[in-house]
């Protein structure tokens, strides 16, 4: 009994000594969010470059291959499948990131409102304290 009660103890208190601190102040700000669209619109049009060359150039080279076998031939050639379903994909994935960089964008440019506890260093006598304010700040878009 005395041994489970001291692993008790030892674990109450070394659990909090594994924990992370989370910082509740770190809010994505308009440049944030207008930096993370204009990489999703890049990354998607990447994504629909790749994936329309390499459908095409499946789609191209399954119109050459001639629809019967040849003299000599026992088995007609892949029609390639498996890249045009990858080309597909990337063109799927390209459209998705267009909505989301959308909607990073919608999200930069709305109108907020807040009121927030922030802290400012200041000096008393001789040390450096925090000191806590509030602050009530509006986000207009542009």
């Amino acid at each position: 009994m005395k041994i489970l009660c001291l692993l008790m103890l030892m674990i109450m208190f070394s659990n909090p000594s594994f924990s992370q601190n989370i910082d509740q102040d770190q809010r994505l700000t308009q440049n944030d969010f207008l930096k993370k669209s204009k990489n999703q619109k890049t990354a998607a049009w990447i994504a629909t470059g790749v994936g329309t060359t390499i459908f095409a150039v499946t789609v191209f080279a399954a119109a050459s291959i001639p629809p019967y076998p040849t003299y000599g031939e026992d088995e007609v050639e892949s029609t390639g499948t498996v890249p045009a379903v990858i080309g597909l994909a990337c063109i799927a994935a390209g459209g998705y990131l267009f909505f989301a960089s959308a909607r990073n964008k919608r999200k930069a440019r709305a109108a907020t409102v807040f009121l927030d506890i922030e802290n400012a260093p200041m000096l008393q006598y001789t040390s450096i304290n925090k000191q806590s304010f509030p602050v009530l700040g509006l986000r207009i878009s542009f």
